[in-house]
């Protein structure tokens, strides 16, 4: 996944509402009108793309808040409410985790507890 600072260069996020916009086109110009970029929901999530990779919108966005790329930790990102559309950095977590035999989730510990603070908040 691309570095913190190359993400924030070329997307906004709001945590408030959960909702990612390109800022920047591939080669680095201000675009006119900033476009929304969550595509799709395969497996119930959204997801990005940025210079031809596909990633999951929650994975992107914890990069982009916290530098932190999950994968490499080997981490998993759940949604504290259920829903994996809502992509509210209030509503993401972050596990260490084991997959088990029908494909869920069994949580071990929380590792970072992510905001905990009302969304209204921000």
């Amino acid at each position: 996944m691309p570095p913190m600072l190359e993400l924030r260069r070329f997307f906004e996020y709001n945590p408030r509402t959960g909702r990612i916009r390109r800022i920047r086109d591939e080669e680095g110009k201000l675009m006119r009108r900033p476009k929304a970029i969550t595509k799709g929901t395969k497996n119930g999530c959204h997801y990005v793309r940025y210079l031809g990779k596909t990633y999951m919108a929650h994975r992107f966005i914890v990069r982009w808040m916290t530098g932190i790329d999950p994968r490499q930790r080997s981490w998993h990102i759940f949604h504290a409410n259920g829903n994996k559309l809502d992509n509210r950095f209030f509503n993401l977590r972050l596990a260490k985790g084991r997959a088990t035999q029908e494909g869920e989730h069994t949580l071990d510990a929380l590792v970072i507890p992510l905001p905990l603070e009302d969304p209204n908040d921000y």
